[in-house]
This record gives structure tokens, sequence and C-alpha cells, in this order.
């Protein structure tokens, strides 16, 4: 980036920028990531490029997903899409749909979601990009699963592993890898999705990505629990927690505690793992509104309920709904680090 400022070429600079944005992201530096991308922003405004403009909203939109900022992301991803089809730029068009209906997601707006990454697949098939077409079959399959379309899901799934493994794309074959075994794990088949999360976690630690790591180290950890190595278990969803409590990694923590909670269940805790499920189910429509946590998760933690009384189960709902996230994922840390199942 340095080349381009000194040659005062803004055009090279602002495509830079938002290279830069995305290697951050990958590392887990989101506030860099997302000055990035501002700065990127602000470069196109200034050049006055309407096509730069509706790509850099979406950049921007997807480094605040990241951050948690929702609301922000999805104003800026719904700018962007309307200048792309302004523009023309079906490029643009196609990253905007992308970004926004993760966004969506991880709102629980699951139905919008999947008819924006219905329309980006068919604009990345008719543009022949092959890595962003295995990202979005990846997406595809989680947003089916999460309706509880599983058959549906594990296709789209399946086809973005093969075009990612055909191109030797690393990010796509992690992720792919672990959307499969996220719907394996609730599938029931447990070592089957072991399989698929292991490999998962094998190619992110190659690769260095860092902004997805503990995803797969939550369904790794929610796994082993079910397969009753408890202490495997531990040792993963620890990595995960301690990942997301280190720079307050917004997507890792809504990850990591539904897992957290089935773990403590699966231990006996059953109280403690309503407690938590209910802290995460009552501020995240994402996973109060997923039949895919619902079977990952919730489901088997309310089986385990079933041994208590309902006034207890009930208190533990309100206490968990009382709960601070970030004190509770602190909590579990400092218990289970130095715990010895």
């Amino acid at each position: 980036m340095a080349l381009y400022r000194a040659l005062g070429d803004r055009w090279g600079l602002a495509h830079a920028l938002n290279r830069m944005a995305r290697a951050s992201q990958g590392q887990s530096a989101f506030d860099q990531a997302r000055q990035f991308a501002q700065e990127a922003l602000s470069l196109h405004r200034a050049l006055g490029a309407p096509r730069g403009i509706a790509y850099s909203l979406g950049e921007l939109g997807w480094m605040l997903q990241f951050m948690g900022s929702f609301e922000e992301a999805a104003r800026l991803e719904r700018e962007s899409i309307a200048l792309a089809r302004k523009t023309g730029d079906r490029s643009a068009l196609a990253h905007g749909l992308g970004a926004l209906a993760g966004t969506l997601g991880w709102q629980g707006a699951f139905a919008e979601s999947l008819s924006m990454l219905e329309e980006g697949l068919a604009l990345w098939d008719d543009l022949g990009d092959t890595r962003e077409r295995a990202q979005i079959n990846g997406w595809l399959g989680v947003a089916k699963a999460s309706l509880g379309h599983y058959k549906d899901g594990r296709r789209h799934n399946e086809q973005g592993l093969a075009l990612a493994r055909e191109i030797d794309s690393r990010s796509g074959i992690g992720a792919n890898l672990c959307w499969l075994g996220l719907l394996t794990l609730a599938e029931e088949r447990y070592v089957e999705a072991r399989q698929h999360l292991q490999e998962s976690v094998a190619v992110f630690r190659a690769y260095g990505d860092r902004s997805v790591m503990g995803w797969v180290l939550a369904a790794l950890g929610g796994t082993e629990s079910r397969l009753g190595q408890l202490s495997e278990a531990r040792e993963h969803l620890c990595e995960a927690l301690r990942m997301a409590a280190e720079i307050r990694d917004q997507l890792t923590m809504m990850m990591a505690l539904p897992f957290a909670a089935l773990l403590l269940a699966d231990r006996g805790e059953v109280e403690r793992g309503v407690e938590v499920y209910a802290l995460l189910a009552s501020r995240y429509p994402s996973v109060a509104n997923s039949r895919l946590w619902q079977d990952v998760a919730g489901k088997h933690i309310a089986a385990l309920a079933e041994t208590l009384p309902p006034g207890v189960v009930a208190a533990a709902q309100e206490r968990g709904r009382a709960r601070d996230l970030w004190t509770t994922i602190k909590e579990l840390l400092a218990e289970w680090e130095g715990d010895d199942l």
C-alpha cells in the first residue's frame, strides 16, 4: 500500500485496502479490517466511482458483521446492493447479496438470507467464479439446514466442498467441512461429524485463518461431548472460548456458548446447561429460531432437563436471561482450564 500512496494512485490504493481488510479479517484483526474497509470506501467516494463504492460498502458491511454490528452491517449491505443494481455491476451485486445474507443469517432471518444466497449463486454461476460458488453453496447449505431442510443443505455443502477442492481453495474447503460437520452433528451421526470437523480444523490451522477457527473448534467440542469424550470436548471448547474472549469476537462467542451449554448438561450439570443455553437463545434469534441449533444442542439439553422439576428449569432459564455474556465466558474458562475430568 505504501507504493500506491507514494505514487498517488488512489484507485490502486482503494483496491489494496479492500484486500488488506479481508486479510486482516482472516486473522481476526477486526478493528484493523474495519479501518481498511472504511478508508477504501472513502477513497471510492472521493473518486466518484459508483461501482467501487458499491463493492466497498459490501466489504465494510462484511467486516462489521464479524464485529457483531448487524444492524449497521445490514444497512451498508442494502445500500451496496441498491447501488450495484443501479450500475449493473453483477460482481458487486453478488458480493453485496452474499454479505447481506450472512448478516441476515446471524440475525435469524433465514428465509430472507436464503433468498439472497440463491440470487447470489445464480450470479456467480453466470460469472463463472468457482471460488465464490464454493463459498455461496456452503452458506446455502447452512441456511437450508437452519430451516430444517437437511437433505438440500447437505447437497449444497457437498457441492461447495467439491468446487473448493477443484481449485484448492483452502478457505472454501475448511468452511464447507465445518458446515458439513454441523449438519451431520444435527443428524446425530457423531463419528462422521467428528471426521469432517477434525479435517476442517487441520485445514484452518495450516491455512492460518483464525476468523472461523473458533467456530469449528466449538462444533468439534460439541461433537466430542455427544460421544462422551468430555475431556476432549472441554479442551476444544476452552480454545474456542479463549479465542472469543481475547478479542471479544461476537460470532465465535455465538457459536461456542451453545456447545458449552451442551457440555455442561452432558457432564451432569444440567441446570447450568439450561441457564447458559437460555442466555444465548434470549439474545440471538440465530440460535432461538434455528432448527439446526435446536438439533445440535437445544433438544439434547431439553431432554436432559426433563429430569429436573419444571420450577427448577424455569428458574435456570430466568437466571440465564439475566446473565452477562462475557462474564459467563470468563467463568467457564476459569473453571474448565483448571478442571480435570
